[in-house]
């Protein structure tokens, strides 16, 4: 029984203590002590168990060092396989049969794939390393990016299946009252996407990604304080916008690009754009046993490393993750500050510069804005909204001005060379 207010009790099957302790007392005493089961009976047995099997919540998992797999526990640091027993008090079992001959070539080939920069696919395996390492002092969440069917599904797929349970709280769920509570005992956060479209809020997702307790709470349950040992990872099509911009947020960020996009349906158009056919067998086959035990071993190896050295191979300074949030997030002034210049003079309309917009978007691989909220950005970094006459015999238009494209020449006026705008 877990000693807080909730006293939530645990039972022991194959290995792993399991929450649903009272279900499996009911069960018992419905069957073994019919003549006395009634209510007061069985809430009695119940919290006399409790009492008697009291359980300080740090001593669970406690040993770091420890990972309990499907076939025994086994010591991250020496490599020995011992069998389960009952005192030993876990609540986190992972989906792995150990096998010290185990490879995964498959996984491999796949992050060969799906991560086009050598560094990131480095990164990514030190991602799912951490998971090995719930008193990590690294204070990361990874962000993996890329639109389409570009393998994070498949990543996802892979890290669920060895760690065996997950939360999957966006953003949104974690400043939730009731949602923080489901990171209680998990490895991972890993939800299915996350929604890049919003300005999120980032005091929870700080916190549980610094190790910070906060105070959570489930329904119908007592307020507890929560350690989160759960490493956030976020898939995205491209990062969401925070609304804490200081150092202190873009310090905690690991992106990890997929740029490789895969199809089941190729055109002449996606071959010429570097796309793969995807093969549903092969991303199956990366789930078997033998792949995830060898993946397991090649984790255990990378994690040792990782305690010693205590920071990631290939990290970005806070700089350099700032520059490509407010990039990629920011898309007018990204578009502001590669396509134009700012000329008191400049002025062309405002469809024409939208079209501009959007055409730089594509090229980018960029989120498009719709038009009302190009509008509203391009005014907010100084675009002067006005009615005027482009051509000395035509009639207003809806114009901007304040800003020119910078591959005309400065000197040639807006007025005079509307044919050539871009298009």
């Amino acid at each position: 029984t877990i000693d807080d207010k909730n006293r939530d009790l645990y039972f022991y099957k194959d290995g792993v203590y399991r929450n649903g302790g009272e279900t499996s007392i009911d069960v018992d005493i419905e069957e073994f002590y019919q003549d006395e089961s009634t209510s007061r009976f069985r809430h009695e047995v119940i919290e006399k168990i409790k009492i008697k099997t009291l359980t300080n919540k740090d001593e669970i998992d406690s040993d770091d060092n420890i990972k309990n797999l499907r076939n025994g526990l086994f010591n991250i640091e020496t490599g020995v396989l011992e069998p389960h027993r009952a005192n030993h008090k876990s609540i986190t079992q992972w989906n792995v049969n150990y096998n010290k001959n185990a490879k995964c070539p498959k996984i491999f080939k796949f992050l060969n794939d799906v991560v086009l920069e050598s560094s990131e696919r480095v990164t990514v395996l030190e991602m799912m390393a951490e998971l090995l390492w719930s008193k990590s002092t690294l204070t990361k969440s990874y962000f993996l990016l890329g639109f389409g069917g570009n393998g994070k599904s498949t990543i996802r797929d892979i890290v669920l299946t060895m760690v065996g349970h997950n939360a999957d709280l966006s953003f949104e769920d974690l400043s939730d009252k009731y949602k923080p509570a489901e990171l209680d005992g998990k490895l991972v956060n890993f939800p299915d996407e996350i929604d890049d479209t919003k300005i999120v809020k980032s005091a929870n997702w700080k916190s549980t990604t610094s190790k910070k307790s906060i105070l959570v709470q489930r329904k119908f349950g007592h307020p507890f304080p929560l350690n989160n040992i759960a490493k956030h990872i976020m898939p995205c099509n491209q990062p969401p916008q925070i609304d804490d911009k200081s150092d202190g947020t873009y310090r905690r960020i690991v992106p990890i690009h997929f740029d490789q996009i895969f199809t089941h349906s190729l055109t002449p158009e996606l071959i010429k754009k570097g796309a793969k056919k995807a093969d549903d067998k092969f991303a199956s086959s990366l789930l078997e046993d033998e792949e995830i035990a060898g993946l397991f071993n090649s984790l255990v190896l990378i994690v040792r490393r990782l305690k010693k050295r205590n920071h990631l191979t290939f990290s970005l300074t806070v700089g350099e993750v700032r520059q490509e949030w407010e990039t990629i997030t920011n898309t007018t002034k990204s578009f502001i500050n590669q396509v134009l210049v700012r000329d008191e003079k400049g002025m062309a309309l405002k469809t024409d510069y939208y079209r501009a917009f959007v055409k730089f978007c594509g090229e980018k691989g960029f989120k498009v804005d719709g038009i009302n909220t190009f509008y509203a950005n391009f005014q907010k970094e100084g675009a002067i909204d006005k009615k005027a006459r482009l051509h000395e015999k035509s009639s207003p238009q809806h114009c901007f001005s304040g800003f020119w494209f910078n591959d005309k020449p400065k000197e040639e006026p807006a007025e005079k060379n509307q044919s050539t705008l871009p298009q």
